[in-house]
Parts: structure tokens; sequence; C-alpha cells
């Protein structure tokens, strides 16, 4: 018994059709995995809570990728990589003050900025009264104050770099 032409081409495009549909099926469910009901009810809760990168914080950080929000920054930093730095100084010129620019200028803040070049780190110098820079440095963390004078009574609430000068 011999498959004349006609029966051959339909057997061909059977063919093709099958594996073509089988393919895309598979392709389908490979780029569209099933959801419970819960998340795909687009009004759900469940929804942000269970889609892949969807653990933002209110300013965008990605949580599971270890960004938190920098304050001093004003940007997502991984603190194990970049560590968010607050950086306090008084107006004390020569060492501190403002220039006439409106940035934090002199010789102490040349030292700090050169450091944070050579440590890879970043932060961004706020120059503020003393009473509020020393309380937001003895409260916070990752914080930094400079120039400050080195007495018997704040020797053992900070850990000391210096001197920069006499």
């Amino acid at each position: 018994m011999a498959i004349d032409n006609r029966d051959f081409v339909l057997l061909v495009i059977v063919v093709a059709f099958s594996v073509t549909l089988f393919l895309g099926l598979n392709l389908f469910q490979y780029n569209n995995p099933p959801y419970s009901a819960a998340v795909m009810n687009q009004n759900s809760p469940a929804v942000a809570a269970t889609m892949p990168g969807s653990d933002r914080d209110a300013h965008g950080c990605r949580l599971s990728a270890g960004y938190t929000w920098c304050e001093a920054q004003s940007t997502c930093l991984r603190p194990f990589e970049i560590p968010c730095l607050n950086i306090y100084t008084e107006n004390f010129p020569p060492y501190n003050f403002m220039d006439k620019n409106g940035t934090v200028s002199g010789s102490a803040t040349g030292i700090v900025m050169e450091l944070m070049r050579r440590l890879n780190t970043s932060g961004r110098i706020e120059l503020l009264n003393w009473s509020t820079s020393y309380g937001d440095v003895l409260n916070g963390q990752h914080s930094i104050l400079y120039s400050a004078e080195r007495t018997p009574v704040r020797e053992n609430l900070f850990k000391w770099v210096g001197p920069i000068g006499a």
C-alpha cells in the first residue's frame, strides 16, 4: 500500500501542527507559571506579597536584595557594600565652614572627604549647630562628628580619629 502525495503532505502538516502546538503550550506554561486563586485575583493583597521583586519599602528600595533607604544620601544602598554615613560638623573656621557656594569646606572637611574617598564610601556632610550634631551622633548609628574637642568626659563616647590640629 503506497502513500500518495496528498496523504504525505497532510501527514507532514498534521505533524508540524502538533509539534508547534506542543512547543507553544510548553513555552506558555514556562513563561506563565500557575498561581493560586488568591494570586490570580488582582485585587487580593496576596498578589504584592507573593510576586518576586515586589518587596519594596516606601522609598522603592528592594529589601530582598539587601537595599535600605539612606536618608543621608537620599538613595537606596546596601549597607554591607556602602555604609550610609551621617556626617555632622559645626561652623568652626578654618576647620569646617560653609563656603560661598553653600558647600561645607575647610581643612578638617578636606581630611574627612579624603578618608571617605580612600575607604570607597560616601555620605552627606551637614553643618549644624553643636548641640544638634552632638545629640544626633550619640543617638544614631553610622554617624560621624568632626571637629570635636577630645575631653576626658567624651573619651569613651566615641571612636576617635586624629588629631587634625593643636
